[in-house]
């Protein structure tokens, strides 16, 4: 850490040397955390304030309530190790985070109804890294996906690199906007039990948020599903209200994620001419978007003073994604959903509650073709080529991909749908070709039946004379070999979350589950070559926590010190990793006799944080994360592709355990001040 890194966070934990969940927020919407109790505004999505804070700026004109509000949020961020767990690379991040949101609701009829009519919401963001063009997400954004160059032929497209474009202007986008009205008022009925529509982006999760949560784009990278993280709603349709009114009310939710038929281009898309069998079919066709249906009931059994307060939340979602890319893009389809159930009781001191939730559905990966044109450099020279075309059976040492123009016409050829045959003569020509297919040219069609499932359980008792509330938590996502490492149908028994980004409730993880930048190995093998992926997702994971929650009342006001302990599991054994000692600048091999042991590290974190003024808020936390076994037995393991093809293959040197995931202790630090208004 430099010093004047290291000077700036003395003087900020001067300021604050607190913590609190609101720190860990991070990127959690605004719209989660407002109640719908009966608020002072008369705009429902907008919470009540509570002693001590500021209300609402709100402007009122007869029947009518304008209300504008929002927050600034200021972050730095120190991360170690945090990425690949490897000191032998430069694993460092040093960075400022800047996020801004402008709210406004506006809501009609509540005097001339008894309850809100109308209501609309926007969220206006801008978030940005300091000195970083163009920079507003989390994560580098990377480069905007490859560029497509066409070579004289209509009929043949090729993927040449990747390219980005940067801007020094900041941006803003809508990460919220949405229209609410009351059936009750645009019908005319009567009565206690109100019922809305709500329409545009907004957040929409169940239960806990672990089986469906509000994080659009975040997926699981096992399956094909959409995987695009965006820094807004998703866009849906929400039928909620009361049954029985302040005990039983309900959500139906529908949400399109991806819209593939708005246009021609869309429906004639020909990405399907790898498809075994579409050759003289390769377009798109109608209804094949990405969309979700759920419905949940809410139900409050018990609540009195004397037995306390039970809840019940049942829920079931389906998911219709279509046209996902498992190995090329278009390449398979998931039908697929979850259902389960939220529980929460509390009485006097004592709260506890739990989740959870089983998959069902299928993921249909289709009979392809692997051969993509692509461009290599060999001998100086850009040459365009058949990867999964060879000039010699795949069995010669020093098989080489063939030219296109060596190997013309080939939308024209019906190719030989046999992995490492020679390929015969072209329809109507008078010489054998000596070409062969690769051996892993044909990916054959298979299915996935999924069948994973989850749960997680906590309870806390607070201490009131100390002011100190005592928590434990377990939680347990089954896991399972990927899922397409082998194309053959098979019941995949690893958790699938959509959208999903939990990392607690009563005992909270800041660097496994919330900032989630620490790696574990998706490992795809064939005869124990080693392939390995990045998992980040609440999958194949068992965890055990302990925590503390610290609000002493002391004159610092709203003093918060959240220090957690936990202990992570993987719940599925994979084999060890066997670094390559013949060739160090190789990948290595999976062990075909030794299992990687299952204890992946111990995790401590502390949340906290203070007010100086009235939603003013200084917070700094902190974790680190010592690796277990698990690591030790994976390192080396090239998780990063990119990283271990640059330093080793590309430049022709290095040694290939240095840079793959290591098992060195990683360190996190966050110190900001958010204010809101």
């Amino acid at each position: 850490m430099k010093a004047s890194s290291g000077a700036l966070l003395i003087v900020m934990g001067f300021l604050c040397i607190t913590g609190a969940p609101l720190a860990g927020e991070t990127n959690k919407s605004v719209m989660q955390k407002m109640k719908a109790s009966q608020p002072i505004t008369r705009v429902e999505s907008l919470k009540t304030p509570t002693p001590g804070e500021k209300g609402p700026f709100t402007i009122s004109r007869g029947d009518a309530d304008l209300t504008l509000g929002g927050r600034v949020r200021v972050d730095y961020y120190f991360k170690d190790h945090t990425y690949m767990l490897n000191d032998k690379i430069p694993d460092l991040e040093q960075f400022f985070k800047e996020t801004v949101d402008l709210t406004m609701a506006a809501a009609y009829g509540h005097e001339k109804y008894g309850h809100t009519a109308v209501e609309i919401f926007t969220d206006l963001r801008h978030k940005g890294i300091w000195g970083k063009a163009l920079t507003y997400a989390d994560k580098d954004s990377g480069p905007i996906g490859p560029s497509n160059i066409r070579f004289n032929r209509s009929n043949i497209t090729t993927i040449f690199g990747q390219h980005s474009h940067t801007s020094g202007k900041t941006l803003t986008w809508f990460k919220d906007a949405w229209l609410k009205f009351s059936l009750n008022a645009a019908f005319g009925a009567r009565g206690e039990d109100i019922q809305y529509l709500k329409m545009g982006w907004f957040p929409f999760d169940i239960g806990r948020g672990i089986a469906l949560g509000g994080y659009y784009g975040l997926n699981k990278e096992l399956l094909g599903l959409y995987s695009y993280s965006e820094d807004k709603s998703a866009p849906g349709i929400n039928l909620t209200g009361e049954i029985i009114k302040d005990r039983l009310r309900y959500d139906i939710y529908y949400a399109r994620f991806e819209e593939r038929g708005k246009s021609l281009d869309d429906v004639i898309n020909i990405e399907k001419r790898y498809i075994v069998g579409r050759r003289t079919t390769p377009w798109r066709g109608v209804s094949k978007d990405d969309d979700l249906i759920a419905g949940r009931i809410k139900w409050k059994a018990l609540k009195s003073d004397r037995d306390g307060e039970l809840y019940f939340e049942p829920y079931i979602f389906y998911n219709a994604a279509s046209d996902q890319k498992i190995d090329i893009p278009v390449d398979g389809k998931t039908n697929w959903g979850s259902y389960g159930m939220q529980i929460e009781y509390s009485y006097k001191n004592f709260e506890c509650g739990g989740e959870f939730a089983l998959n069902y559905g299928k993921e249909h990966a289709y009979h392809i073709d692997r051969d993509q044109t692509n461009i290599t450099n060999r001998d100086g020279f850009l040459k365009e080529e058949h990867p999964k075309i060879l000039d010699h059976a795949p069995s010669v040492v020093g098989a080489a991909p063939v030219p296109v123009t060596e190997y013309t016409n080939q939308a024209a050829r019906e190719p030989v749908y046999v992995n490492g045959a020679q390929i015969d003569k072209a329809h109507g020509a008078s010489q054998d070709y000596p070409f062969y297919n690769a051996d892993d040219r044909f990916r054959d069609g298979y299915v996935s039946k999924l069948a994973g499932w989850m749960a997680v359980v906590d309870g806390a008792y607070t201490l009131t004379k100390w002011d100190l509330k005592l928590a434990l938590a377990y939680g347990y996502a089954s896991g399972d070999d990927n899922p397409h490492a082998q194309a053959v149908n098979k019941t995949y028994h690893g958790f699938v979350g959509l959208h999903e980004n939990y990392s607690g409730k009563q005992v909270k993880s800041m660097l496994v589950l919330d900032e989630r930048t620490i790696l574990r190995p998706l490992i795809k093998s064939a005869n124990g070559r080693v392939s390995a992926g990045q998992e980040i997702h609440f999958s194949d994971l068992q965890l055990v926590g302990l925590g503390l929650k610290w609000m002493p009342k002391t004159r610092i006001k709203n003093l918060s010190i959240s220090p957690n302990i936990l202990g992570f599991w993987t719940t599925h054994r994979i084999h060890k990793y066997v670094p390559n000692t013949t060739d160090p600048s190789r990948s290595g091999r999976l062990s075909t006799t030794e299992y990687a042991r299952n204890f992946l590290g111990t995790e401590a974190n502390v949340w906290t944080s203070c007010s100086v003024v009235t939603d003013l808020t200084f917070f700094l936390n902190f974790a680190v994360f010592f690796p277990g076994g698990f690591y030790a037995d994976m390192k080396g393991v090239p998780v990063d592709r990119e990283v271990f093809t640059f330093v080793t293959e590309e430049n022709q040197r290095g040694d290939a355990r240095m840079f793959g995931l290591g098992d060195d202790t990683a360190y996190h630090l966050n110190v900001g001040i958010e204010y809101k208004f």
